[in-house]
């Protein structure tokens, strides 16, 4: 239905980016297929995930706000860094959602974190 879809628009699906997290149930059972498919396409899958589901392949993952918000008051520090960690190793990006202090960007930074996106920049439009 995608292919579809991106045929009938004539859009340049290589800036299509599709989003799944970890609980979409055909991640668990047909990630393979899902990943491969996209990437005849040239479709960019993301995915919200914890360090459990890293095996799954994807082009990026993102540390999700609850995460996040604890990093300027040093909660979370460690699992931000191990979670970075894990993607570099895959050539993953890693994009940190619902920034919104200049603090957790500093530690965002530190971290080697490739994107950043939230209220620190921009109310959501």
């Amino acid at each position: 239905m995608l292919e579809e879809i991106i045929g009938d628009s004539g859009i340049d699906a290589s800036y299509l980016q599709i989003e799944l997290n970890e609980r979409a149930d055909l991640v668990r059972e047909d990630f393979s297929v899902l990943f491969e498919n996209f990437g005849r396409m040239q479709v960019q899958l993301n995915m919200n995930r914890d360090r459990e589901l890293l095996r799954i392949p994807a082009d990026r993952i993102k540390l999700p706000p609850k995460l996040v918000r604890g990093l300027a008051t040093g909660r979370n520090i460690e699992k931000a860094r191990e979670i970075i960690g894990l993607a570099r190793q895959q050539n993953l990006q890693v994009v940190a959602e619902g920034v919104e202090t200049l603090e957790q960007l500093a530690v965002l930074g530190e971290l080697k974190c490739h994107l950043a996106q939230g209220c620190y920049f921009s109310k959501p439009a």
